[in-house]
Formats: structure tokens, sequence, C-alpha cells
């Protein structure tokens, strides 16, 4: 969704719930309720609209952490020292110089 459109609804619905705070006489606890169900409610939509790659990539390492911590802590190994670490894509692996470390 081009960032224009979620802008535009943002304002658009930011001016809605204005008006109607404004202009129509309710009890402050159902101005209060309708104000934190909109919020929540756009807040999820801009984060469907905007996150979609963003929460795919975050869950998936939030999984293969997971995942990886479970599996180092059954086998007693210490995450730190023992994890293996792929190289970035298209990146040649690291070679060893001809130091002692």
């Amino acid at each position: 969704m081009p960032l224009i459109n979620i802008v535009i609804a943002l304002i658009v619905v930011g001016v809605a719930l204005w008006l109607i705070n404004t202009y129509i006489p309710m009890a402050g606890s159902i101005k209060t309720i309708l104000n934190i169900v909109v919020v929540v409610s756009v807040a999820i939509w801009v984060l469907q609209a905007v996150g979609a790659r963003f929460a795919s990539a975050l869950g998936r390492n939030a999984t293969h952490g997971a995942l990886a911590f479970r599996l180092d802590s059954a086998l007693r190994q210490e995450p730190r020292y023992f994890r293996l670490r792929t190289p970035v894509c298209g990146a040649e692996p690291p070679t060893r110089s001809g130091g002692p470390f």
C-alpha cells in the first residue's frame, strides 16, 4: 500500500475522531473507550498495511532464535560459543589467516 494512502487514511480517521469527540455529546467513559478502540484498530491496520515484510522477517528471526536456544539448552551447550554463524547471502565465508588466532 502506498504511503500517501496510509497518510490520507490516518488524517481522515483523526478528523472523524476529533469531530465525534467535539460535537457529539456523550459520557467521558464512552469517549475514552471509543478513542482506545479507534486507536488500537488503526494501529493494527497500519501494522498490517506496512509491516508485513518486517513482521515476517522479525517472526522468522525470533523463531530461529528460540529454536536455536532450546536446542542449545537441550544439548547443554553455551549458545554464545557454539552457535553456527551462516554467511550473509552472496558473501564468501571468512578465511583464516596464518596467525595463531
